[in-house]
């Protein structure tokens, strides 16, 4: 191999070497995954749920208060978001803001995917909630078998 190869080659590899030690900065698409999510999430808790509830059960929406376990956390969910908007869009605002600060930083990036995997469960998780309570008040889940 001639020197003009050889300089060439300990330059590129001296490049690829300080192109692996540079930490790579900028934003992860996590938080605007997380926003999405939240979103989503408050759409279901002011519109699904309360619609569903308001068709389904005897009392209405309002009877959901009665309701056991997560079925009544979800109501107060809704209450809470239907009544407190601005309450909520704070709430939200300062998660995608703790969210997209976690996502600058390469070591905290992991915690902001958390955070939006995390709320794209409880999304889940509400849906699942507020169709199983609609199919018991509507007696579906004993058709169902």
């Amino acid at each position: 191999m001639n020197k003009s190869t050889e300089k060439a080659l300990d330059r590129i590899e001296q490049s690829l070497d300080r192109s692996a030690r540079k930490r790579r900065l900028g934003f992860s698409t996590s938080p605007f995954v997380l926003a999405i999510a939240l979103a989503l999430g408050y759409q279901l808790l002011t519109r699904i749920v309360p619609q569903l509830w308001a068709t389904v059960l005897p009392g209405g929406f309002a009877q959901g208060a009665f309701l056991p376990g997560l079925a009544h956390l979800v109501w107060r969910l809704a209450w809470f978001c239907h009544t407190q908007f601005l309450t909520a869009c704070i709430i939200c605002g300062t998660i995608f803001a703790v969210a997209f600060w976690l996502g600058r930083r390469p070591l905290t990036r992991p915690l902001a995917w958390l955070m939006a995997v995390l709320a794209i469960a409880a999304d889940a998780a509400i849906l699942m909630i507020a169709l199983q309570t609609g199919m018991q008040a509507a007696g579906a889940d004993q058709m169902l078998g």
